[in-house]
């Protein structure tokens, strides 16, 4: 888990995430990185429990995680 939270774009998904809850492309948008990169370190990060789901809700016809 260590390895994880030592990557750069996880840490900056941590910071950004403590600031606010967000969704993973408004942190894409928000790093300038591909939107799936997102999805990938924050599935980690859920698996190990680091952060946890706060809410869903629909948009545009998906299902928007925070």
């Amino acid at each position: 888990m260590l390895k994880m939270i030592l990557n750069r774009t996880t840490w900056k998904i941590l910071s950004m995430l403590y600031e606010k809850e967000k969704y993973p492309l408004e942190v894409a948008r928000a790093l300038g990185v591909h939107e799936q990169k997102v999805y990938y370190h924050m599935r980690k990060l859920l698996k190990a429990g680091v952060v946890t789901l706060a809410r869903q809700e629909e948009r545009k016809g998906a299902i928007a995680k925070y």
